[in-house]
């Protein structure tokens, strides 16, 4: 935790001389003509007066900090005027947004029929290795996490043998 503090603190540093460096190369009224300059210098104030509670006063201000950190991701953005690519890949991401939606949606409702299905079918299957208290058909939650795990790969095939073998026990 240490030091991420450090990191913070040598991320303001840069963030600080930059706009210092930009206030007096363009001037105090250019510089706070342009949106993007006002909002690092909000950002910078925001991180400076967290710095500044953190030392001098008891509270905490931890969660806050690390959300007005998050806002700095936002400065790259400002790329995306320069970078025609990039600014191609960012609009068809935006774009295709609402279909990904459509799809998650389709694919949580299959999980979940299937979650109920495979509680009915094989939730009196004894665990064994594979077959664990972590990967079991038992309760609902476990179910549809077993196929999430069973969609993306991870060791389906191991997880089969062991209820292939005890299925046919029992039946």
């Amino acid at each position: 935790m240490l030091v991420v503090t450090y990191i913070n603190y040598a991320f303001t540093f840069l963030f600080a001389l930059e706009d210092a460096i930009k206030i007096i190369g363009l001037g105090v009224k250019s510089y706070f003509r342009e949106n993007w300059n006002k909002f690092d210098f909000i950002i910078l104030l925001a991180t400076l007066i967290g710095i500044i509670l953190d030392y001098t006063t008891a509270v905490s201000v931890g969660g806050k900090a690390t959300l007005i950190r998050s806002f700095r991701v936002v400065r790259i953005f400002r790329l995306i005027k320069r970078a025609k690519v990039l600014k191609i890949i960012i609009d068809t991401l935006i774009v295709s947004l609402p279909s990904l939606m459509n799809i998650g949606g389709l694919l949580i409702l299959i999980l979940y029929i299937y979650s109920v299905l495979g509680m009915q079918l094989f939730s009196f299957i004894k665990l064994k290795h594979h077959l664990n208290h972590r990967a079991n058909f038992q309760t609902f939650g476990r179910s549809f996490l077993t196929l999430i795990r069973i969609a993306t790969g991870e060791e389906w095939d191991t997880l089969l043998d062991d209820m292939t073998e005890e299925y046919s026990i029992v039946n």
